[in-house]
């Protein structure tokens, strides 16, 4: 029983005085699989009072392919224009380029969420665009979901209110 364990301990110590030949390499997760839609927007006004039309001008990098884009407003927001909007393959350097307008309901902040795709692969890129309503502080209209803290340790904490569906 000696023998063994001494056998034993020299192969242990053996074992760990070896050098791992093989090196690890890192490699970069590609992420969620998305079309390669490039966007731009312009709002004709960064701030709207409730109920007033504001123009949006989308255009999209259409170099390559041909895209389809489908714009959903949030609830409490219309719309005027098409939700769904084809753009041809592009010429040289144009861009595929819409405007449509938006009016919000409701005092807030609202996104017109838009989500675009080339004509080849089945992914689709979300885009959000933001439009204010109402004079007061963005700071006022977000809500809070939690709050910080610190533990004794000097480590920040979130702490999240519990939920239950009902």
């Amino acid at each position: 029983m000696k023998y063994l364990i001494m056998i034993f301990s020299f192969a242990l110590a053996a074992c760990s005085s070896q050098d791992a030949g093989h090196k690890t390499s890192e490699y970069q997760s590609p992420g969620k699989p998305s079309a390669e839609v490039a966007m731009k927007y312009n709002l004709t006004k960064e701030r709207v009072a409730v109920g007033e039309t504001v123009t949006v001008s989308v255009s999209f990098d259409n170099s390559a392919k041909a895209i389809a884009a489908r714009f959903e407003p949030t609830a409490n927001m219309v719309m005027s224009g098409d939700n769904i909007k084809n753009f041809a393959q592009a010429k040289g350097d144009a861009n595929a380029s819409y405007s449509f307008e938006v009016t919000p309901l409701t005092e807030g902040i609202h996104y017109i969420n838009v989500f675009a795709k080339d004509a080849s692969v089945s992914h689709e890129k979300p885009f959000a665009i933001r439009v204010v309503a109402g004079d007061k502080p963005i700071e006022e209209y977000l809500e809070v979901n939690g709050t910080l803290s610190e533990d004794e340790n000097g480590e920040k904490i979130i702490i999240m209110k519990a939920q239950e569906n009902q």
